[in-house]
């Protein structure tokens, strides 16, 4: 048997359609481009299901995520020991960086650069503090391009910044360096993709 798992934010929308023979459909679309329809034998219970998935996949309050009412039974920890359940520079390690490309920069170490990054920045190894610094001072909440995630078999990575700050004519050139030296960790390709998921 079979099972599909589906997390409440990854919903996008759910939707009741028109009554059939069998029952009612209800079908969910994800933000994962994934689609389901459901025919739920009870009308009743279609409405029941329905009201239920709107309510977990778009809370009210930043309190209604499931995130906050989730208590494992196995666990017993401290709200200080969830600090200490994630390791930046351990996960980077298991995907394989540092190494001759990608190293570990303590230019936010104090979190004085970008509040929302982390303290340890995944950054290519040619690149110095100072263009650290001016890359971030020309991205919107100084969230200057960063490395994310690292695929060692082909050297590809996917890494993230937010816009530039606006401006006609606005350039940086620490700005430029950066991407540049990014271009440059893959030495199996010439070129790399830029995707702006702003909305519009």
């Amino acid at each position: 048997q079979k099972e599909t798992w589906i997390l409440h934010h990854h919903l996008s929308s759910v939707e009741k359609l028109a009554l059939s023979t069998r029952g009612s459909p209800l079908k969910m679309t994800c933000k994962t481009f994934q689609s389901l329809t459901f025919v739920i034998p009870k009308e009743r219970d279609c409405q029941d299901v329905y009201e239920s998935l709107l309510h977990f996949s778009q809370p009210a309050s930043v309190e209604d995520l499931y995130a906050f009412s989730y208590s494992p039974q196995s666990m017993n920890l401290s709200q200080k020991d969830g600090w200490d359940l994630f390791d930046v520079k351990e996960e980077f390690r298991r995907q394989g960086v540092p190494n001759d490309n990608w190293k570990a920069s303590d230019a936010n170490e104090d979190y004085r650069i970008c509040g929302t990054y982390p303290r340890w920045l995944y950054v290519p190894d040619s690149v110095s503090n100072p263009i650290v610094g001016g890359s971030a001072k020309f991205r919107s909440k100084g969230r200057l391009p960063a490395l994310s995630y690292y695929y060692a078999p082909h050297q590809a990575a996917i890494s993230r910044c937010s816009q530039p700050l606006a401006g006609v004519g606005r350039r940086s050139e620490e700005d430029e360096a950066m991407l540049a030296s990014f271009l440059r960790t893959n030495p199996n390709r010439p070129y790399m993709y830029v995707v702006d998921t702003r909305p519009k």
